[in-house]
């Protein structure tokens, strides 16, 4: 197989992997999607139509064949070596920014309430609106949703009861992203976007007891909203909340729920709680 070449890469997985010598961890090896470990931090390198995200490679192509599950890394000059496979950069690569602009973030209450008619509508499409109440796919009908405790939990004012509900939708649901930790990780943006950096602490404190109660990919969405990052398809509907010119707000929100099976529908299930509970968790964001 020629080399593969690198389109774009994250800040961050740039740091990490450049000028590395060491080894990684094959977790899993999709036809869009190749995923590993290297030390402590997930890596994965996708196609184009996945696109930049938090730790993501994008290359023009994958392996055709099957990775071992450990493999040799190094960075040397312009190449990346994962084993026998080779991935091409350019002199500078394309870099992407996973970090919103919080700063800059501002929308009112009428763009708001368009994105959850838009979001409503595509759930009554898939089945999958109960009772005002978007979770799960199939997972929502097929076992007792956590969410009544989250409920409660904001209702209580205690920042330790409610990250305690929290947690408990962490690995709820099936797939490699679970739908429990997807509402979270847009509940997480939601927190972002009305406090900026004053929602870290409770995001981190909600992402760290999370993680060992989910997959190592799922983990790695958790940690990367509860740090204020998200992939190219939220920072277009974050960009395209704002009203400023490109992209439809309509077109953003196909874009995000064309994302995984469910995935795209339960990160805006939680985005828009954490939107409707703002009065009630902005005790804790000070």
């Amino acid at each position: 197989m020629p080399p593969s070449i690198l389109r774009s890469i994250s800040i961050r997985t740039w740091e990490q992997l450049h000028g590395i010598a060491g080894e990684a961890t094959l977790l899993s090896q999709f036809a869009r999607a190749v995923n590993i470990m290297v030390a402590d931090h997930l890596v994965a390198l996708v196609l184009p139509e996945i696109g930049d995200g938090p730790f993501h490679v994008v290359v023009d192509a994958l392996p055709a064949y099957a990775l071992p599950h450990h493999l040799p890394v190094t960075w040397e000059s312009n190449r990346l070596w994962l084993g026998p496979w080779c991935i091409q950069s350019q002199a500078e690569p394309a870099f992407w920014n996973p970090r919103v602009a919080w700063e800059q973030l501002s929308f009112g209450s009428r763009v708001q309430s368009e994105l959850r008619a838009l979001v409503e509508m595509a759930a009554q499409s898939r089945d999958v609106w109960q009772d005002g109440v978007i979770l799960g796919g199939t997972a929502g009908k097929k076992h007792v949703s956590p969410l009544p405790a989250l409920e409660i939990a904001a209702k209580s004012g205690d920042a330790d009861t409610f990250v305690a509900a929290a947690v408990a939708l962490a690995g709820w649901g099936p797939g490699l992203t679970p739908s429990g930790d997807d509402f979270l990780a847009g509940l997480m943006l939601s927190l972002w976007v009305q406090k900026g950096e004053l929602a870290r602490p409770l995001c981190e404190r909600i992402a760290t007891v999370a993680l060992p109660r989910t997959t190592r990919l799922s983990g790695a969405f958790l940690q990367a909203a509860a740090n204020g990052l998200a992939d190219a398809r939220w920072h277009a509907l974050l960009h395209a909340l704002t009203g400023a010119p490109g992209i439809t707000l309509e077109q953003a929100v196909r874009e995000v729920l064309a994302f995984g099976a469910t995935s795209g529908l339960d990160m805006l299930a939680g985005f828009l709680y954490g939107d409707l509970k703002a009065p009630l968790l902005n005790r804790w964001l000070r």
